[in-house]
Parts: C-alpha cells; structure tokens; sequence
C-alpha cells in the first residue's frame, strides 16, 4: 500500500510541479485500482477521488496564475531597470 502522506511531503519538498502532478497521478491510480468490500468503503473512494480531481483542477489554475505573475515581474523588472529619461 502506498504510503500518500510520504508521497505529498516528497514531492512538495522537491518543489517540482511535475513531482507534484506525477504524485496525483500516482494517487488517482492506487484509488482506480482499489476494489472496496462495502458500499461505505466505496464511497469514501469515490469521495476521495473527486477530491483528487478538484485538487488537481486548482493545482492547475495555481500554476497558470503563477506563470501570469512571473510574466508581470517580468515585464515589469524590464522597465525599471530600463534606461532611465533624465529631466533637462
């Protein structure tokens, strides 16, 4: 059985988002694979599944979020390191 509380903690440290992606996957693949014995067992898969979808759904919008934020400082920094108009 895997152990998902390592798995989130490695990959956080790692700080990759791919590491942290391959690490869902990993989840989402160990849940498809689990066969419950009862219908409460069945449900709290089900549940976490949809968890995991909707963790990776704002994983994503973080990321896209962040991608535009990197391109701000970016623009940004340009400008303020930029030649500067002195005044006459």
């Amino acid at each position: 059985m895997l152990n998902f509380n390592r798995i989130f903690r490695s990959s956080l440290k790692e700080g990759s988002s791919k590491g942290f992606m391959a690490s869902l996957q990993a989840v989402q693949e160990s849940l498809s694979n689990l066969r419950p014995s009862s219908k409460r067992d069945a449900y709290r898969v089900q549940l976490a599944t949809e968890q995991l979808v909707q963790l990776k759904r704002h994983f994503r919008q973080m990321n896209e979020q962040i991608v535009s934020l990197e391109e701000q400082l970016k623009v940004l920094s340009e400008q303020n390191s930029g030649p500067s108009i002195e005044e006459k």
